[in-house]
């Protein structure tokens, strides 16, 4: 069975696509079977790994996947990346008539409509993945809901400042929230948050990541991802930072994946024994 990731926080501009797509090539790069859904409006992951204008108005995606009344099934719009082992399920972002596209306007608020997502994620197709990523929009929208409460684990990005903190929190309380109203075997587990972009030079940032320590403990990944150019270029190229092995970026995020991979099997394991909670975000 596919082990399903949400990638989200409560603040834009935290490298969440970016740690998305860089966390999917490097278990692509450990031979596992990895499919990216882009689930965030703006369609940076189609763009990134796909070449995004080619499905702007031309074929179809998540959203008319999921609009009322489709006949598409999920294996008629996954597309096969360039990256070994790395499958897309992409955003249309724009629709015939140049208008962005929304999950939320798609499938609307009404519970009806958000059991679409749950019940997309069951489908058998998604085993045929050893992991499902999902890159999510910033806000805590019914789409964004219904992802989580599909999802086995959530992880955080966030960057070392006041803003990508407090980004962090929200999200803390919002997974906090919808797993009040889930049964204790099918609560999303909390992962942990990736600190990205960090400049150890700057006190700023070696301020954040004792604060971010302090307060989530062995919840904040051991190896955060360094800033980098490539980092920062990679989405005008269409390559991602681990198409250059050598760059610190590509080497801390290949640490941070086996990381991840540790924690999962971990949680995996203490799963068996008690229910875990997200930790109080005192950040």
């Amino acid at each position: 069975m596919s082990i399903k990731i949400q990638v989200r926080s409560n603040k834009g501009g935290v490298a969440k696509t970016t740690s998305a797509v860089n966390i999917g090539h490097c278990l692509a790069n450990k031979g596992y079977k990895v499919l990216i859904v882009d689930a965030d409006g703006q369609a940076n992951i189609t763009d990134y790994l796909l070449g995004g204008v080619e499905f702007i108005g031309k074929r179809p995606g998540i959203n008319k996947l999921l609009e009322k009344g489709s006949k598409l099934n999920p294996e008629d719009v996954v597309v096969e990346s360039r990256i070994d082992n790395l499958f897309v399920l992409p955003n249309e972002k724009i629709d015939a008539n140049g208008s962005t596209y929304s999950l939320t306007s798609i499938i609307g608020d009404h519970p009806v409509f958000q059991n679409i997502i749950k019940n997309l994620l069951k489908n058998e197709f998604f085993n045929d993945f050893d992991y499902t990523i999902f890159d999510c929009g910033p806000a805590n929208e019914s789409d964004a809901v219904s992802i989580q409460v599909g999802c086995d684990y959530l992880l955080i990005p966030s960057t070392p400042v006041h803003d990508g903190l407090t980004g962090l929190k929200s999200a803390l309380d919002f997974l906090e929230e919808i797993n009040s109203y889930m049964d204790p075997c099918d609560k999303t587990e909390f992962l942990g948050v990736i600190a990205c972009s960090i400049n150890n030079t700057l006190g700023e940032h070696k301020d954040c990541l004792k604060h971010l320590k302090e307060g989530l403990g062995d919840y904040l990944f051991q190896n955060n991802i360094p800033q980098s150019q490539k980092a920062y270029r990679f989405s005008r190229t269409g390559k991602t930072i681990m198409d250059f092995p050598k760059d610190k970026a590509a080497i801390a995020y290949e640490l941070a994946t086996s990381e991840l991979i540790q924690k999962i099997e971990a949680l995996k394991k203490s799963k068996t024994k008690k229910n875990k909670r997200a930790p109080e975000a005192n950040l």
